[in-house]
């Protein structure tokens, strides 16, 4: 994972609404994911600007693991799955843990 300062730089954040939003390293994504209370998750409708920077590979890997189609969250992570093969986990981090875009 890249780190900045100890700091993550990508992140996907969930508003009460269970609207998306991050940083994929590089770029901005958000969108409003099919959610249902039995884990099934369907990104279709996310959105990402188009900017080059020097993650690219890494920003193409974390953005594939948004291709899932099932989701577990926790208190502690959110796991992204796709055919039952676990594509990312992400734990739970402060507003302060995440970096902003520079």
């Amino acid at each position: 994972t890249p780190k900045d300062g100890g700091k993550f730089r990508a992140y996907i954040a969930f508003d009460e609404n269970c609207r998306a939003h991050g940083n994929s390293g590089v770029n901005l994504f958000g969108g409003n994911p099919s959610i249902t209370k039995s884990g099934n998750f369907n990104a279709g409708g996310f959105f990402s600007t188009r900017m080059a920077g020097p993650d690219g590979n890494y920003e193409r890997l974390f953005l594939r693991a948004l291709d899932a189609d099932f989701i577990r969250v926790s208190p502690e992570k959110l796991e992204l799955f796709k055919n039952g093969k676990k594509l990312a986990e992400f734990k739970r981090a402060s507003a302060g843990d995440i970096i902003s875009k520079r």
